[in-house]
């Protein structure tokens, strides 16, 4: 897309890109998370998936992503029991880039495949109806993250709910399993419903508890592949369960392949919250380079073990650490550091979004803490370019090659910026990747 706000704007509207996609990037940037969730059906939609063998299984895995301005996407997961209780959890997620999103749906404790958007909806929406039906209201996060389907619009009745036509009730680990039975046992004992117990449902037994057993055996052991499989098993057969996902995720660290293991952590804290799972999800991050999630798991797991427990002490050494030693080679603490980091990511959006005024007080702000930052000079430059100030653009690229001779984004904007025309604009596709650093440097230790 041109930075010239008024070319005709990429999305195929036939409008201006300032009155249509400019438009909406800046109003949806101003937006909290609550607020980009709740709106989520502005946003063009990308896909829906479902795991296949729903319908047999009695659990729908739905996850739907759609598009936002600059692009980002915003991503939901929905945990449907169309058995009986209707939507047991939902996640959304906003803001993320493909990578992220790719890595979100991938963490899903299910294998997906796509679905028709207004069957997804009839899917999700048809469980919630039903289970309102029995006197259950859908987990309290579906308020907002139903947006994404559009929950206060009518849906076709596509899909029978119940097994056989009639309520099945499987315990899951966090069910108020009184509370449910005692709503449904009048339908239970005049024989109209059915249910499965904790025990029996979710293998909470003796055979489960072997089973994760086993698979922590072979971690320890090193024989990753083999757990791995096994993990993803496990997994399979029981979604409700966080250990499953806890130890695949463990797995997935260990083979280096962080990305993948970050979803899978984060769902398994989903289901249940840990030390030593969000112990491992820092470490992931840790591994990628994310040092702002790595300092926010170790915090949690000091607050979930306190600083006695063994994960609790692991974490805040490692805290400490981090803080000496950013303090030593940088000058400044570990908090103002994650908020300049924030600061250089608020400001790269806003040049994605052709905020240049603001993109050039964001990377400003970063230049007066730390002058020899690459990428903000790098940035910095194709703000000026945009703005028509050629020559302090040069000076910006100038100074991040000087700095950092091996910095192609600025090498080739700046080769870019040199052959324009003189009305000529820069375009945003020449702009730096802002994973560029990080992506080199996971390349070099791989």
């Amino acid at each position: 897309m041109s930075t010239d706000v008024y070319q005709p704007c990429p999305c195929g509207s036939g409008r201006k890109w300032k009155f249509c996609c400019g438009e909406r990037a800046a109003h949806f940037g101003s937006l909290s998370e609550a607020e980009l969730a709740s709106g989520a059906a502005a946003f063009p939609l990308d896909r829906c998936l479902i795991n296949p063998p729903w319908q047999e299984e009695g659990v729908a895995g739905v996850a739907v992503v759609r598009r936002m301005p600059g692009s980002k996407y915003l991503a939901g997961a929905f945990l449907v029991d169309v058995f009986c209780l209707g939507v047991k959890d939902a996640i959304v997620r906003e803001r993320l880039t493909r990578r992220e999103t790719r890595n979100f749906l991938g963490g899903l404790p299910w294998p997906l495949r796509e679905i028709g958007y207004e069957d997804a909806r009839s899917v999700v929406l048809g469980a919630v109806e039903y289970a309102r039906g029995l006197g259950f209201e859908p987990h309290a996060d579906w308020a907002a993250a139903g947006a994404l389907l559009e929950h206060g619009r009518a849906f076709g009745r596509k899909f029978a709910f119940g097994q056989n036509g009639r309520p099945f009730y499987v315990q899951g680990p966090f069910d108020d399993a009184a509370g449910v039975m005692a709503r449904l046992s009048p339908l239970i004992e005049a024989g109209e419903a059915d249910f499965l117990g904790l025990a029996g449902a979710l293998g909470t037994g003796d055979d489960f508890e072997e089973r994760v057993d086993e698979i922590s055996g072979l971690i320890e052991d090193d024989f990753l592949e083999e757990a791995r499989e096994a993990a993803e098993a496990l997994a399979g057969e029981f979604p409700e369960r966080p250990e499953p996902l806890y130890l695949l995720g463990t797995c997935l660290a260990l083979d280096d392949e962080e990305e993948q293991a970050v979803g899978c952590l984060e769902r398994s804290i989903v289901l249940g919250p840990t030390p030593e799972a969000y112990y491992n999800l820092a470490s992931a991050h840790r591994s990628l380079l994310d040092i702002e999630a790595c300092v926010a798991c170790l915090g949690k797991v000091v607050e979930l073990d306190g600083k006695r427990g063994e994960y609790g002490r692991r974490a805040a050494r490692e805290l400490d650490r981090l803080r000496r030693a950013l303090r030593k080679s940088s000058g400044v603490s570990l908090g103002r550091y994650l908020g300049l980091k924030r600061r250089f990511d608020e400001a790269f959006g806003d040049l994605t979004s052709g905020r240049f005024g603001e993109a050039a007080r964001g990377f400003g702000e970063v230049l007066e803490v730390f002058p020899d930052h690459v990428q903000a000079h790098g940035n910095l430059g194709i703000v000026r370019a945009a703005l028509g100030d050629r020559e302090e653009a040069i000076r910006h690229l100038d100074r991040a090659i000087a700095l950092d001779p091996g910095y192609r984004p600025a090498i080739e904007n700046r080769r870019k910026i040199l052959a324009l025309g003189p009305d000529e604009r820069i375009e945003t596709a020449a702009i730096a990747e802002v994973d560029f650093y990080r992506d080199r440097a996971l390349g070099a230790g791989r």
